[in-house]
């Protein structure tokens, strides 16, 4: 079987992917650690996707995938505030309010970061 160069090409594209962030959403555990296979979501966002995303609505154009005790699956299973967030971004902005309100306060992280916070509503990442 031969594989033209513009089909190694595309493969090369999706094993890599293309996301410029990456945020993990933690239930009800005060840690970014998978010990113990808490219930997570794996929230991501393309290079041009640099809008607000807030918890527990829609976040469209972003990929989510849910894991939890060994399973994992779509972002389906009801409502996850999260205790604990990791962020995988050049820079993030996570709000205490819905929309990415600052009223309530913001905490700026860049690079690999882990905040533990209950009250966190909102982010906003760019790269």
């Amino acid at each position: 079987m031969k594989l033209s160069v513009i089909t190694i090409q595309l493969l090369g594209l999706v094993a890599t992917g293309v996301d410029a962030w990456k945020v993990t959403a933690f239930d009800k555990v005060a840690s970014c650690s998978i010990n113990g296979e808490p219930r997570r979501r794996v929230i991501t966002g393309a290079p041009t996707l640099n809008g607000c995303m807030t918890f527990d609505r829609d976040m469209p154009g972003t990929g989510c995938v849910e894991h939890s005790g060994g399973r994992t699956g779509g972002c389906t299973t009801g409502s996850l505030f999260p205790k604990a967030i990791e962020f995988w971004a050049t820079k993030c902005l996570a709000f205490r309010r819905d929309n990415c309100n600052a009223d309530g306060g913001t905490i700026t992280v860049t690079g690999r970061s882990c905040i533990v916070q209950n009250d966190m509503r909102s982010f906003y990442c760019v790269g």
